[in-house]
């Protein structure tokens, strides 16, 4: 039988709430994996930055 098809929703979320920051350190291609999904849906660090200096050079010329 197939494992998630026995776990509920919330038992899987708490699982990867408790296994997922162990699992990104020991296994680079499922960091990698989860990295292009969510940068589907935020932005990177580097972005955020840019954005911010953006708005403080901004406000710095008013």
């Amino acid at each position: 039988t197939n494992i998630m098809t026995s776990l509920t929703e919330k038992e899987v979320v708490h699982s990867l709430r408790n296994h997922l920051p162990r699992l990104l350190r020991s296994d680079p291609s499922l960091s990698e994996s989860i990295l292009t999904v969510t940068r589907e849906h935020f932005p990177t660090k580097v972005e955020t930055e840019d954005r911010f200096t953006r708005m403080l050079d901004e406000l710095a010329r008013e």
